[in-house]
């Protein structure tokens, strides 16, 4: 529960759910009031960036089912030679040059 994860992070931070209001503008009891109302996006973006988090840790969203696909490619592409690097990247730019005049 968000409102549940926000108390834990200013526990975390030596915060109050009081002063993290004060200090993001919000209204007194805002927060605990998404315990039956859903926040606005601007607000849970604010809260994820005064943390230093993600709006997915925020959320406790959990990691997206391509995330350990995108970890392997990266790890293939860090031990690639700078040359099969540099190839890589030609094809990369190749494929979003051919994406972009598709859609011109």
């Amino acid at each position: 529960m968000l409102v549940n994860q926000i108390k834990n992070l200013c526990r975390a931070n030596k915060t109050t759910i009081a002063a993290l209001e004060r200090e993001l503008e919000f209204g007194y009891g805002t927060i605990h009031k998404w315990r039956t109302v859903n926040p606005g996006i601007d607000k849970i973006v604010k809260i994820a960036d005064f943390f230093a988090i993600s709006v997915d840790e925020l959320l406790e969203r959990p990691q997206s089912q391509y995330s350990e696909e995108t970890k392997q490619l990266a790890e293939r592409y860090e031990s690639m030679t700078q040359a099969e690097q540099g190839l890589v990247r030609c094809y990369v730019e190749l494929v979003a040059a051919s994406a972009h005049r598709q859609k011109v």
